[in-house]
């Protein structure tokens, strides 16, 4: 959206079309131009940074992309490994859903809340990557959650419709004094 372009986000599991195999968290459309659509097949990993052994970041801007440089090092271990895991799962085909849009492109996308740098001098919230994945050559969209608030931060609040996070919230509040 902030390319001006229509996005959709659909509800359809992303599945592979057996009752076993990878499933990924979703569908996003992207209308590239009229009738011509990108769908990335898009798997979102919002683990704690240090439950996947990612580097403390600290507050200094500029040591920061180098960090992001060393996870993302870290990150494309897990994603050109042979056997199927938590994040190369985005690579293989998955079904296409009921409706799926005609000249749609698929793509995979991988979103992470970490800080990542695919060079080590910048935080670009969005980039591609081309990785050697069983002999071929493969586009990879990145998406980094961290990347994208820091980018905005200008701004004094972020409104965040974060729906099952205020039932949790109002849960806990049942059972535990919130200041």
């Amino acid at each position: 959206e902030t390319f001006s372009k229509k996005v959709a986000i659909s509800q359809f599991p992303v599945v592979s079309g057996t009752m076993k195999g990878p499933r990924l968290d979703r569908w996003i459309y992207v209308e590239q131009s009229k009738n011509k659509f990108t769908a990335f097949q898009t798997e979102i990993k919002n683990w704690s940074a240090y439950a996947i052994g990612a580097r403390k970041v600290g507050t200094n801007p500029r040591t920061i992309p180098a960090i992001g440089f060393l996870n993302w090092q870290d990150r494309t271990k897990f994603l050109k490994d042979k056997d199927k895991n938590r994040e190369n799962k985005v690579f293989y085909l998955m079904k296409k859903p009921v409706g799926f849009p005609i000249n749609t492109i698929s793509e995979p996308l991988i979103i992470y809340w970490c800080v990542l740098s695919e060079d080590g001098k910048n935080l670009n919230p969005f980039f591609q990557a081309n990785m050697r994945i069983k002999g071929k050559i493969r586009k990879l969209n990145v998406f980094s959650m961290s990347n994208y608030l820091r980018s905005i931060i200008k701004k004094k609040e972020i409104i965040l419709n974060m729906p099952n996070a205020e039932k949790r919230i109002k849960l806990l509040g049942k059972y535990f004094p919130i200041r």
